[in-house]
C-alpha cells in the first residue's frame, strides 16, 4: 500500500487536485509544523503566567463556594490551573468513584492517567495533569495536520491547523480537561482506520468511550466505514479503493469490523467499571443530574426544549444562556452541508459530536465541545482557500475571543 492515503470515494476529486508532496520535503514541512506547535505551547504558557501576575482578577467569591484545587482557604499559583472541571478531575483521580458522587459524571481514563502521575510524583497532580494534557494536545494537533495533509494536501492542512488552534474552545487543550486526550485518540482512530490498520484503530476506539460520552457515539462513523468498505457503491471505481477493500467486498466479517468492535468493547468496559465501583452501571448518567445543565440523551427528542434553549440568550458567555455557545452551534449547522460534500465519514462523525452534545446539554459549554468536531475546521479551511485577508481576519477574531476566555478561565470566571 502507498504511504499516502488514497482519496475516499466521495472526495477523490478534491484530493486528486492537490499534488503529493515529495517525502523529503514533507518531512521537513512536518518538522517545521511540530516546532511551530511547540513554540505555540511555550507562548501560551508564557502569556498565562504574565496574565496571572499582571492582571490580578481572581474570582475569590467563586473560589470560596465552588470545588477547587488545591484544597485550602487561600488561592495559590496552582489554583489558576485547578478551576472548574480541572479540580473535579483531580479529586476524582485521588478519591475514585463513589455511589451518589457527582464525580461519577466523568469518564475514567483521564483521571486514571492523572492518578498514575500522582504515583510517580506524589502531590504534583496539577503539574502532572498539565504535562499530560499538553503532551496529548501537542501530539493530537500534529497528527491532525498529518492526517489532513495526506488526505487533502499540505496547504489545506496548514490552514485547518491554524483554524482549530485559534478557535475559542481550543484554550482547553492547555488545561486539565479531556479535550486533549480525546483529540489525540479520535485523530489516531481516523488515521489508522483509513490506513486500514484496523486492529490498532480498534484499540484506539476502545479508549474513546472511556474518555468522553461522545466516544460512545463514534459507533456511527465506525459503522459507516464498515458499510462503505464491505458494500461499496456500484458507482465507486475499484481502482479508487485500497487493495484490502477489494478483498473485503461482500464479506460480512472483515478487518474493518475491529473499529466498531473496539468501541463496543470500550462501552462495555465503561459500564463494567461503573458497576464494580458504584454498584450501578448507569451511575454516570444519573450523576449528570447534579449539574445545572442536567445533561441527558433523552433531551435530544425534546425539540421544543432544544429550540427554547437555543433562543434563551441572556449573556455574552455565562453557563446557561451564552450567546457565544449558540453562535458556535449555528456555525456548526452551517458547515454540515460542506462537511457532507467533503466526506460522508466526516459528516457522520460531525453529526454526533456536534449535534448530540448541543441538544442533550442545552448548549452549555458548547464552545468547548465543538472543538473536537474536527471536520468543520477542514471544511472551513477549504472555504477560505485563496481568501488570504478573510482567513487571517477569521483567525484574528477567533484568537481574540480565545484570549478573553483564557484570562477568564485562569481567574475562575466561566469560559466553557
Amino acid at each position: 500500500m502507498s504511504g499516502h492515503f488514497r482519496a475516499s470515494p466521495e472526495t477523490s476529486n478534491l484530493s486528486n487536485a492537490t499534488p503529493i508532496i515529495p517525502s523529503n520535503a514533507q518531512r521537513k514541512l512536518r518538522k517545521r509544523i511540530l516546532i511551530a506547535l511547540v513554540g505555540y505551547k511555550f507562548f501560551i504558557f508564557s502569556f498565562i503566567l504574565l496574565a496571572i501576575f499582571l492582571i490580578p482578577a481572581f474570582n475569590i467569591q467563586k473560589y470560596e463556594i465552588a470545588i477547587h484545587w488545591p484544597p485550602g482557604l487561600s488561592p495559590t499559583l496552582e489554583s489558576h490551573f485547578g478551576t472548574w472541571d480541572s479540580a473535579l478531575y483531580i479529586r476524582l483521580a485521588l478519591a475514585g468513584y463513589q455511589k451518589g458522587s457527582l464525580y461519577c459524571a466523568f469518564y475514567p481514563l483521564w483521571p486514571t492517567l492523572i492518578r498514575a502521575c500522582d504515583y510517580l510524583a506524589p502531590g504534583c497532580q496539577v503539574v502532572g495533569g498539565l504535562l499530560l494534557s499538553n503532551l496529548f494536545s501537542l501530539s493530537g494537533l500534529y497528527l491532525f495536520y498529518c492526517f489532513v495533509a495526506e488526505r487533502h494536501g499540505g496547504a489545506l492542512a496548514s490552514r485547518a491547523l491554524v483554524l482549530i488552534v485559534a478557535f475559542p474552545g481550543a484554550l482547553f487543550f492547555n488545561f486539565i480537561y479531556t479535550e486533549s486526550l480525546f483529540l489525540l485518540l479520535i485523530v489516531l482512530f481516523f488515521f489508522l482506520m483509513l490506513k486500514e490498520r484496523y486492529l490498532l484503530a480498534g484499540v484506539c476506539g476502545f479508549f474513546l468511550p472511556l474518555t468522553r460520552a461522545i466516544g460512545i457515539l463514534c459507533l456511527l462513523p465506525a459503522a459507516w466505514h464498515y458499510l462503505r468498505t464491505t458494500f461499496p457503491s456500484s458507482l465507486t471505481r475499484q481502482e479508487e479503493l485500497g487493495r484490502s477493500h477489494r478483498l473485503l467486498n461482500g464479506r460480512l466479517f472483515n478487518g474493518s469490523m475491529f473499529c466498531t468492535i473496539g468501541i463496543l468493547a470500550g462501552v462495555l468496559a465503561y459500564f463494567s467499571i461503573m458497576y464494580f465501583t458504584t454498584g450501578n452501571p448507569l451511575e454516570g448518567f444519573e450523576a449528570q443530574r447534579q449539574f445545572p445543565a442536567g445533561a441527558s440523551v433523552t433531551r435530544i427528542f425534546d425539540l421544543h426544549g432544544v429550540i427554547s434553549a437555543l433562543t434563551n440568550v441572556g449573556s455574552l458567555h455565562e453557563p446557561m444562556n451564552s450567546a457565544l455557545d449558540r453562535l458556535c452551534f449555528l456555525l456548526f449547522l452551517a458547515f454540515l452541508v460542506p462537511v457532507w460534500r467533503l466526506d460522508r465519514l466526516y459528516f457522520f462523525y460531525a453529526l454526533v459530536t456536534g449535534l448530540v452534545p448541543a441538544m442533550s446539554n442545552r448548549f452549555v459549554s458548547y464552545t468547548r465541545y465543538v472543538i473536537l468536531c474536527f471536520p468543520i475546521y477542514i471544511a472551513l479551511a477549504r472555504l477560505l482557500q485563496g481568501k488570504r485577508f478573510l482567513f487571517w481576519y477569521v483567525v484574528g477574531l477567533m484568537g481574540a475571543i480565545q484570549v478573553i476566555l483564557l484570562i477568564r478561565h485562569i481567574n475562575f470566571y466561566w469560559a466553557g
